[in-house]
């Protein structure tokens, strides 16, 4: 299946930290007018500052399921919370093969200056409260792991946007029905997978996905809730307040050792 759930979280995760100016790097429009506009609107998630809560679940019966809340405050790139509450749960199989279920909590949020990751894994892991990293160096990270995940098909740059829809959506039908002033609904089949994605009329957040394959045995949900536009937030909404800096590390270092640019070596990290 063509991961159409990938449009909201990359706008999430990878482009926050990574984006220029949609306006900067225009494109051309493909020839279907719903993925035009999609290609058009999307980038302008960016442009909104916001805060909402977001809650997901993904199962599949030979898998097992997935599930979270995810509670984000959005000024810019460098400016931004996420506190997260995911489980997981094998499927038949796996826990057959002893695989137990698994939940995972935290915050994530950037300062300006630094991205903070406070969790228990990190605990687990490292004994201290969470890590951080200079975001000039995630930056710099991330158009090397994207084109690599996709096989050179993005860098995180805003001009990728179209290129990931128009391979999220290939091999689908697409057209808008029951659309709002407030909501725009495209549904979407193809594939033996069909659903429907709605949009905010405004900012073109997505408010709802909904993917599904009675013959996978699959269903994909995604809904946003309590989402509010904003102007501005009160100064010091994204500081590390609560935060014993001293039990946090600083990854930084290790990081850029490991990048081929700086000279290190650039071996994979592990934790």
């Amino acid at each position: 299946m063509k991961q159409f759930l990938a449009l909201p979280a990359v706008a999430l995760l990878a482009l926050p930290i990574h984006a220029q100016d949609p306006a900067a790097a225009p494109v051309a429009k493909p020839v279907d007018p719903i993925v035009a506009k999609l290609s058009e609107s999307l980038p302008k998630i960016l442009d909104c500052k916001w805060e909402g809560n977001h809650s997901f679940s993904a199962a599949k019966a030979s898998e097992g399921t997935i599930t979270g809340t995810l509670n984000v405050t959005f000024q810019d790139k460098k400016h931004f919370k996420l506190g997260f509450d995911v489980k997981m749960k094998p499927g038949e199989t796996a826990a057959a093969a002893g695989e137990a279920e698994q939940n995972f909590t935290g915050n994530m949020f950037a300062d300006g200056t630094h991205l903070w990751f406070i969790s228990a894994i990190v605990t687990e892991q490292t004994g201290m409260d969470g890590i951080k990293v200079e975001l000039a160096v995630i930056e710099e990270m991330i158009p090397a792991m994207l084109s690599q995940m996709t096989g050179g098909g993005m860098s995180g740059e805003a001009r990728d946007i179209p290129t990931m829809i128009q391979g999220a959506v290939e091999g689908y039908t697409l057209k808008e029905e029951g659309s709002t002033e407030a909501l725009r609904r495209i549904v979407f089949e193809g594939e033996g997978w069909k659903g429907f994605g709605q949009f905010d009329a405004k900012c073109w957040f997505p408010m709802a996905v909904q993917v599904g394959s009675e013959a996978e045995g699959a269903q994909i949900h995604f809904t946003t809730s309590a989402f509010n536009l904003k102007d501005a937030f009160a100064e010091g909404t994204f500081a590390a307040t609560g935060v014993d800096a001293t039990k946090v590390m600083d990854m930084t270092g290790m990081i850029r050792a490991s990048m081929p640019a700086s000279g290190g070596g650039g071996d994979d990290l592990e934790f």
